[in-house]
């Protein structure tokens, strides 16, 4: 995965990998992110079923490896999301390949030490309703960075998104 920078594990994927899923599938589909769209190897589609997002989450301005790490305990090339960023992949996918109940249930794990405003995220996130759902669930639930979820959503000029 390093050959191409910027593809990478993330999503629902992403959560289950680092052990902050607990829904688990019988054939789980591997999420993968990129900048930009690149021919996956014929072994890989071949043998595993995936979803490959290539829809900008971010501004141009998000380093682009401070939210992916290496795969932990697995092999260093396989880069995957770290939680906070995968939460905000996952409700991106919200409506197409994820539901929010499923997206609900991830956030709902969620504590401060897994939080999307613990880094730069929220600010270069570019997709308002990401915003929206981050604000909606950190209220809903009464997550602690409800407030900076509220702030960041309102600047975008992001109203309440109910989830």
């Amino acid at each position: 995965m390093r050959r191409h920078p910027g593809l990478h594990v993330g999503g629902k994927t992403a959560l289950l990998w680092r052990g902050r899923r607990h829904n688990v599938t019988v054939r789980e589909t591997i999420t993968l992110w990129d900048e930009q769209r690149a021919l996956l190897p014929s072994w890989f589609t071949d043998r595993l079923e995936s979803v490959y997002q290539t829809t900008p989450l971010f501004d141009a301005q998000m380093p682009s490896d401070d939210d992916l790490q290496p795969w932990p305990g697995g092999r260093p090339e396989v880069v995957v999301s770290v939680p906070e960023r995968a939460l905000l992949e996952l409700l991106r996918d919200v409506g197409k390949t994820e539901t929010l109940q499923d997206s609900r249930n991830s956030w709902s794990a969620c504590t401060t030490s897994t939080c999307p405003c613990s880094t730069s995220v929220l600010a270069h996130a570019t997709r308002i309703k990401v915003l929206r759902l981050t604000r909606s669930l950190s209220e809903k639930l009464g997550l602690p960075w409800a407030q900076v979820a509220r702030t960041h959503s309102e600047s975008m000029g992001g109203g309440h998104g109910d989830a």
